[in-house]
């Protein structure tokens, strides 16, 4: 194992900032990969003095403790400086420093509210923050707050059909691949254990295992026509490298860049033979700031969508997917000389036979996908990532507020998709609570059968039948029900007698019901409704929503029930005093 080093006495970092003649130029090098560029500022449309302004804050922001630390970063970052340099040519009071930076170079941008002025606020924040040079005034606008803007364009989330034929398309074309590499894989390792070169195809192949590379002339042209073609069946190409990142995104939900800067070192956690794989890795996800960039990612071999394949490769489960890929690009990645993941065949014609998939927007367009019967060029990676969150309901990498606030809440089929989740929820609880709390009550048929058969009838309604016979006789009524056993309410103390409201009779388990109660439970429905107009509608469904809903489910159940004004209009003057509370124990 290496160890990390201090630097020798005479190590001095090199400058990235080249300032000579009429030259500004700025080199940034990646910091994971070592690539470098270079971003001219010498040719933007402004004064000398602004463009090395701009210069030396584009070095801080690129250089080593800088917040663009890869190359598409610092080129976005770039265009948008250039793009505002323009703006600053055009202006009626153009600077030709920066110390003549005025608000009103300003104002435009902050007024306009688009995304263009957006981005180039955030830019100049990151490039001018810690420039002396510029003016009070105008350092203490571009600081201060923003209100961010949103896309133009609001991305949805594909449906569940959609998202599982890209997954099924997705699937197929890896599959191929690795069918034809590994037949390939086989014809070379047939050709290098054997020797025989009696074909031009033998010999490249040949070339491919030994060298790495395929038959070139001194001028680094193939010196085997087509050999790009036999090379191509033995490395994966981009587009399958891209089919093979848009199917682990649509397995793991991760955000495609960082999927795409996964490497090939990995630890396995499992035993290997008995227990289900289990795959950690490292990745960057740079948005998530300087600190917390560096993440480990755990991949399981769970099934995700419950699509068990067919044959011996997993390709349902994150661990199975980066397994498949890791063999898929294991001679890719030995001839590009890199560690990434996803690594596919460039092309014979070029001097780097491989090179990592660094940017997924070109193959992505021509990925094909096939739904109800129809074809569809293009995956859309952003779709991609917010269906599986809206499927799947559960952050990837990002707070439950940022998954509710920032995916979910702004995506209208997840919002009406969560909507009938949470209806059917409440409804289905309602139901529960409804059929908890629904009182027994006793037929008319009941009624009349508790004279010939009383024991039946008692056992059906889950009394004796000496309380059977208080019960038809009156003795239990409670206004509006009647009660089966006053000592073991559900909301006194077992063993006291109880203690609450006659309305909570109307849902309590030792509550019962017969025909003989319809007209009392009529006009207390009726006096329910009264009050309903004479209190605030939070005060009344407070105090007599419940009650009101379940005298209701009581008369929906005995529809039949006779009429008997005489005895309800007895009993009015008692149902005004329960409901003015005259009842109640204090």
């Amino acid at each position: 194992m290496s160890r990390a080093v201090l630097p020798e006495g005479n190590y001095a970092r090199p400058e990235t900032l080249h300032i000579d003649g009429e030259r500004i130029v700025v080199t940034v090098f990646e910091e994971r990969t070592g690539r470098k560029k270079e971003f001219a500022f010498h040719e933007f449309p402004v004064a000398r003095a602004l463009s090395e302004t701009f210069a030396r804050g584009y070095a801080r922001a690129t250089g080593p403790g800088g917040s663009r630390r890869t190359i598409g970063s610092a080129m976005f970052l770039h265009s948008t400086l250039r793009s505002y340099a323009r703006y600053l040519a055009a202006h009626p009071d153009a600077p030709s420093s920066p110390t003549e930076l005025r608000t009103a170079h300003l104002r435009e941008l902050r007024f306009k509210r688009d995304r263009q002025s957006y981005e180039q606020l955030l830019a100049l924040r990151v490039v001018l923050r810690g420039d002396s040079s510029v003016p009070t005034a105008y350092r203490e606008l571009l600081l201060s707050p923003l209100r961010a803007v949103p896309h133009k364009q609001r991305i949805e989330a594909y449906t569940a059909s959609e998202f599982r034929s890209i997954r099924r398309s997705m699937r197929a074309i890896v599959r191929g691949a690795l069918t034809r590499v590994q037949a390939a894989e086989a014809e070379v390792a047939g050709v290098l254990s054997s020797g025989v070169l009696e074909t031009d195809r033998d010999f490249v192949l040949w070339m491919l295992g030994k060298k790495g590379d395929v038959p070139r002339t001194a001028k680094g042209l193939q010196a085997v026509p087509r050999s790009h073609m036999i090379a191509r069946e033995l490395l994966p190409s981009m587009q399958e490298m891209a089919a093979a990142a848009v199917l682990m995104q649509c397995l793991t939900g991760h955000n495609i860049g960082t999927l795409l800067e996964l490497t090939a070192d990995h630890h396995r956690a499992d035993d290997q033979r008995a227990e289900s794989a289990m795959v950690l890795t490292d990745a960057r996800k740079p948005r998530r700031g300087r600190y917390r960039a560096e993440l480990n990612l755990a991949f399981d071999a769970s099934d995700v969508w419950e699509e068990t394949s067919a044959g011996d490769d997993d390709f349902a489960s994150p661990a199975g997917i980066y397994r498949i890929v890791l063999e898929l690009g294991s001679r890719s990645r030995n001839i590009a000389g890199s560690r990434r993941l996803f690594v596919g065949f460039s092309g014979a014609r070029t001097s780097a036979l491989c090179r990592p998939l660094a940017e997924l927007a070109g193959h992505r367009r021509r990925l094909i996908w096939s739904h109800s019967g129809q074809a569809h060029a293009g995956v859309d990676t952003m779709r991609i990532r917010r269906s599986f969150l809206e499927l799947r309901q559960r952050p990837v990498d990002h707070t439950p507020a940022t998954l509710a606030d920032t995916y979910l809440s702004k995506d209208p089929a997840a919002l009406a998709s969560n909507q009938r989740v949470v209806a059917d929820a409440l409804d289905d609880e309602m139901q529960r609570v409804q059929t908890a709390a629904r009182v027994t009550a006793l037929t008319p048929e009941q009624v009349t059968a508790a004279s010939t058969d009383p024991e039946g009838v008692a056992a059906a309604i889950g009394v004796d039948v000496e309380t059977l016979a208080d019960l038809l006789a009156g003795r239990l009524d409670t206004v509006a029900t009647a009660c089966v056993s006053n000592t073991t309410s559900p909301y006194s103390r077992a063993g006291d007698a109880c203690t609450a409201s006659f309305l909570l009779c109307l849902g309590c388990s030792n509550a019962r019901v017969e025909p003989r109660h319809v007209p009392i439970q009529r006009v207390l429905r009726d006096r329910l409704e009264a009050r309903r107009a004479e209190m605030l509608p939070v005060e009344w469904e407070a105090r007599f929503g419940t009650a009101h809903g379940r005298v209701l489910d009581l008369l929906e159940r005995m529809p039949g029930a006779p009429q008997d004004d005489g005895a309800a209009s007895e009993t009015a003057g008692l149902i005004d005093q329960l409901l003015d509370g005259r009842w109640d124990l204090r």
